[in-house]
């Protein structure tokens, strides 16, 4: 079964054409138009994107086929599109996609087990790190940055975390 990631979403309607506006988090925006044959939503129906114009930097002007009315393309406001995971490049090395973390054990760097990664979220201030810690009720969110994950190993499914003291 392959792997869905969500790398576009559609914000609103634009005009009267039925041109929709389409955030992409891809991290070259403008690729996700180099996909526009292979985005579906989360029940597999596919969306035909193309380039239209730039709003902002991840933020474009976009043609649905099948869409030319205004009203139809607001009823597809908030649509995540996917895109199967094989379809984008390779990671080399260190590099990852943030939805790999979601599952991996948790580690301490002496590499005991403490936990699980429950999410990944970028609320536009960084990337935090949702660990589901195994013998509290708690889940904490922790930044995403070198001085607390000090590996990130997907192949072996795990990430080594200096806990902040914090916690």
């Amino acid at each position: 079964m392959s792997k869905n990631i969500v790398v576009a979403k559609i914000l609103t309607s634009h005009g009267v054409k039925g041109f929709v506006k389409l955030e992409s988090y891809l991290e070259n925006p403008k690729d996700v138009f180099k996909y526009e044959n292979n985005l579906h939503d989360i029940k597999g129906k596919n969306f035909k994107a193309s380039f239209v114009g730039t709003v902002k930097s991840n933020i474009f002007i976009t043609k649905i086929d099948g869409i030319s009315d205004m009203d139809i393309a607001k009823s597809f406001s908030g649509t995540e599109l996917f895109l199967e995971m094989e379809l984008l490049p390779k990671n080399n090395g260190d590099e990852f996609y943030y939805n790999e973390l979601i599952g991996l054990e948790a580690r301490t760097v002496d590499k005991k087990s403490v936990g699980i990664v429950k999410s990944v979220d970028d609320f536009g201030a960084g990337v935090v790190v949702e660990i589901k810690w195994e013998k509290e009720s708690m889940e904490e969110s922790i930044p995403l940055i070198k001085d607390y994950f000090k590996e990130v190993n997907v192949d072996e499914g795990y990430v080594l975390i200096d806990r902040p003291s914090y916690i």
